[in-house]
């Protein structure tokens, strides 16, 4: 292929990369609350009943109730709506956090290291119902109350998702939490929240410029053949 032309398709690659403009958008959940597994047998049976103004959601792991936290595997379930970003993009970043408001460790109960927080992922409609809680798929482990779910979120949105539903658990036996929830309306009292960034490639005026460029090239040399 001839040094002009490669250059000229070169540029047009290099225009099409070069319109892609990250946006980073941050979300709250539309709707959360908490289930119950009391037995811990892997199936929830108890949807919380919420209660406003000052709701928290729960996680908890343990085998006795602690400082009225229900006993069992208990988790918070929350959904987002992401529908405003066009399918295609491409997600850079996709950050879960959740602010504590309390947390417990019954050393009794465990007296080992603390695992951390797992995070599950679904495909939600924008409403938390106790089926969300079963048959969980973890997409995320963290140490710390943020999670890194950009390949989660990638893919619902590659399948034109709206909704991004999150399971939040405990992963250690004796440990539990005490969360802010969408619906706490103390004054500091931050709901949980999705920060995603994001880019949407598509074709800019220089590419065009640049592929027309090669169009017309590749004309000349037609017609001097």
């Amino acid at each position: 292929m001839p040094k002009d032309l490669r250059l000229f398709i070169l540029l047009g690659v290099f225009g099409i990369l070069e319109t892609a403009h990250a946006t980073t958008v941050s979300f709250i959940p539309v709707d959360n609350n908490y289930a119950q597994d009391a037995d811990m047998n892997g199936v929830f049976d108890t949807l919380a009943t919420k209660y406003s103004p000052y709701f928290l959601l729960h996680t908890s792991l343990s085998q006795a109730p602690f400082l009225g936290i229900e006993p069992g595997d208990v988790r918070s379930g929350l959904e987002f709506n992401i529908s405003g970003i066009p399918q295609g993009s491409i997600i850079t970043s996709a950050t879960f956090s959740f602010y504590a408001t309390s947390g417990y460790h019954n050393s009794d109960e465990n007296p080992g290291p603390f695992l951390g927080r797992s995070v599950s992922g679904y495909t939600g409609d924008g409403q938390i119902t106790l089926s969300d809680f079963n048959n969980l798929s973890i997409v995320a482990n963290s140490m710390t109350e943020a999670f890194d779910v950009t390949s989660f979120v990638q893919s619902l949105v590659d399948a034109g998702n709206g909704y991004v539903g999150l399971i939040v658990g405990e992963n250690s036996l004796g440990y539990g939490r005490e969360l802010y929830s969408l619906d706490h309306a103390e004054p500091g009292g931050l709901p949980p929240a999705l920060v995603i960034q994001y880019t949407v490639p598509e074709a800019s005026s220089f590419a065009l410029f640049s592929f027309a460029g090669v169009t017309a090239l590749l004309r000349r040399k037609r017609s001097r053949s």
